[in-house]
């Protein structure tokens, strides 16, 4: 209980409103309706009914049905299936609706809920199913609906773990003394609409997105503490959960990387010069044959001058102008704007449900401003962020190489022909932490009284944002 009261004021009244908004989130979006639900819920069912793992890099040879056959009734007989990104549609929940599911569930042979086969989720790494199987299973007596609301439950905690460390985070780069940029660093992530939106929604994406916020926190007590057991075993698990976690975790491995290089060079650097000098040709030794492995595998095994030349015109078209010697990018229709605004705020539901194009317009604005003032916020606070050199560049080289990661798998999806452009918003939320500091930032340099109020206005322009998504997804589903 000691420990218990010791939690500050503010964070605790985070923590309940992010409970309460992930609950009405929750509840509110009908079952199976998040990004690719179905197939993470199929991947966890497998798990508890069937008793195995289904991870595998590859489609089967001979594919067969992807769902179990009471999955598959829930969708048809359950009149689940045409709400897909259809807004005609609304949820089905009369007495008459349930009846003929339940009549229809009834009648499943044994065996129904373990006969499914391959979805695309089960290319993924097991540990967030792994995670999410008791949770599963707590509900094994319940119907399909309760086990796949349960499932999302287990989303709750990996969410206010988000909240937490970004609070913590904060706290080591802007300084304790001022407990309201931390509010407002955890209190932007807790009501970041597409964050709490993936908490209701059976997926990866917050689990993982928790394990990232804490390894940047780890990260950033290893470069201020030094190499400790217990660091450095917490670095190290977070980074080997992010790669059994999903792709995208395997950028953790690169933060993880530079952490502890950074934090065995300030703390137990080598006495001799020479000593110094092999540590140095090692460690870039090791960077660039990272470095040329990853750009092999961009390439496709392909490194001609040709396919060099578009991946830097596809770079560079997602965030400028196209310039007049350049081609046609693989995608010109999907850049910056798409990604850390259009889809990182939402949509919402099977991605049809999302803000009107004025207020995106508005987000995108803000976006721009709250970046510059950042950058002052940077500037007027150079003598702290310069004394903690070593944190930025490991904040730093966590965007990098998640950016890089995606940007590749990105490059490597449209090369091959295929119109998906792979980067999208919500699989920023990974770097949520970075995002509630940088808010933070922005205000960071007003005067106390002055960065009070106008934290104060940021939060509550943010829950509005936050209930306004809630209100399309509420009209959307049930008006």
């Amino acid at each position: 209980m000691t420990r218990i009261t010791r939690i500050p004021r503010p964070l605790t009244a985070l923590l309940l409103v992010a409970l309460v908004e992930a609950l009405a989130w929750t509840i509110a979006l009908p079952p199976t309706q998040g990004p690719d639900e179905i197939s993470h819920l199929a991947y966890t069912q497998r798990i508890v009914e069937a008793g195995e793992i289904p991870y595998q890099r590859s489609d089967p040879a001979v594919p067969g049905q992807p769902y179990s056959s009471e999955l598959s009734t829930a969708l048809t007989i359950g009149d689940i299936a045409p709400l897909y990104a259809n807004p005609a549609a609304r949820a089905p929940g009369s007495a008459v609706d349930e009846r003929i599911w339940g009549e229809a569930d009834a009648e499943l042979a044994p065996g129904s809920r373990a006969n499914g086969g391959f979805t695309s989720a089960m290319k993924n790494p097991p540990l967030y199913y792994l995670y999410a199987a008791p949770w599963y299973a707590a509900a094994h007596f319940a119907t399909i609906w309760d086990r796949a609301l349960v499932m999302r439950l287990a989303n709750i905690p990996a969410f206010l773990a988000i909240v937490i460390f970004t609070w913590l985070l904060a706290g080591e780069l802007l300084g304790r003394s001022r407990p309201w940029l931390q509010t407002l660093a955890a209190g932007a992530a807790a009501l970041q609409p597409q964050l709490v939106h993936m908490t209701a929604v059976a997926n990866p994406d917050v689990f993982l997105s928790a394990l990232w916020t804490a390894a940047l926190y780890v990260g950033v007590l290893l470069v201020k503490r030094g190499p400790s057991r217990g660091l450095v075993a917490w670095m190290l698990g977070l980074a080997a959960a992010g790669i059994l976690t999903h792709g995208r975790g395997l950028a953790l491995a690169v933060v993880a990387v530079v952490a502890l290089a950074l934090s065995l060079w300030r703390f137990r650097r080598p006495a001799s010069r020479r000593a110094r000098t092999l540590a140095i040709v090692a460690t870039g030794a090791a960077v660039g044959a990272g470095a040329l492995g990853l750009f092999w595998y961009a390439m496709r095994g392909d490194p001609s001058a040709s396919r060099v030349r578009e991946a830097a015109s596809y770079l560079w078209q997602f965030y400028l102008p196209k310039l007049g010697f350049m081609a046609e990018g693989l995608r010109s229709d999907w850049g910056v704007r798409d990604v850390y605004i259009d889809r990182f705020f939402g949509p919402f539901g099977q991605l049809e449900v999302t803000f009107s194009v004025a207020l995106l317009d508005a987000l995108s604005v803000l976006a721009r401003v709250f970046a510059v003032l950042a950058l002052v916020g940077a500037m007027m606070m150079h003598k702290r962020l310069r004394a903690r050199w070593d944190a930025v560049l490991v904040l730093g080289g966590a965007f990098v190489a998640s950016m890089t990661l995606l940007h590749v798998e990105a490059y490597r999806s449209l090369s091959a022909g295929s119109p998906d452009p792979i980067l999208t918003g919500r699989y920023l939320l990974p770097l949520i932490g970075l995002y509630g500091v940088g808010i933070a930032l922005a205000i960071a340099w007003l005067p106390r009284r002055a960065g009070v109020a106008a934290g104060a206005v940021v939060l509550m322009g943010l829950a509005l944002l936050q209930m306004s998504g809630m209100g399309i997804l509420v009209e959307r589903f049930y008006a």
